[in-house]
């Protein structure tokens, strides 16, 4: 979910700072302010909310790469990475079977800490930092915030030299 966010508030700033808003960011918006439900009671509601393919908001992103790359590369990327954290979040097999570790072998239902899962999700989780930060740098630029955009884009400085990525 925080990874989804995380394109859909890239799609919607990019809009804005390119001033392109596209048809696709109109959509997306009328469904994402839709009422839950059209009845005083949501057994009786008959609102279907509309859904706005991932795959659009990824072709999206892929347009706004620099510098310019392959778009069904960036999109086939980027749909990859949602698919990995969809598993977790979703409980897919594969992910449940990533808890069955340890000898005894047995499902860590308390935690992975100790096991080799931890460090990478440790490493992982620095990826959910980057793009946040990436994401809120982008909403500040497409608000006008310089302020708020030179607050975020030191401190992604100082997390990517303690990081020591830089």
């Amino acid at each position: 979910m925080l990874d989804e966010l995380n394109d859909d508030i890239t799609f919607l700033s990019f809009a804005l700072i390119n001033n392109d808003v596209t048809p696709l960011h109109t959509k997306y918006l009328e469904a994402f302010y839709e009422e839950e439900f059209d009845e005083d009671s949501a057994l009786a509601s008959t609102q279907k909310r509309p859904t706005i393919a991932r795959q659009q908001i990824y072709a999206y992103l892929a347009r706004q790469a620099s510098p310019p790359h392959d778009q069904s590369t960036v999109v086939e990327t980027l749909r990859s990475i949602s698919k990995l954290y969809s598993g977790y979040v979703h409980g897919a097999s594969p992910h449940i079977m990533d808890m069955y570790v340890g000898q005894p072998r047995k499902f860590q239902v308390a935690g992975m800490l100790g096991t080799e899962a931890e460090d990478a999700h440790r490493q992982e989780l620095t990826n959910f930092f980057h793009r946040t930060l990436a994401a809120s740098g982008f909403a500040s630029i497409a608000c006008g915030d310089a302020e708020l955009s030179n607050q975020v884009s030191d401190f992604a400085k100082e997390f990517h030299r303690r990081l020591g990525l830089s």
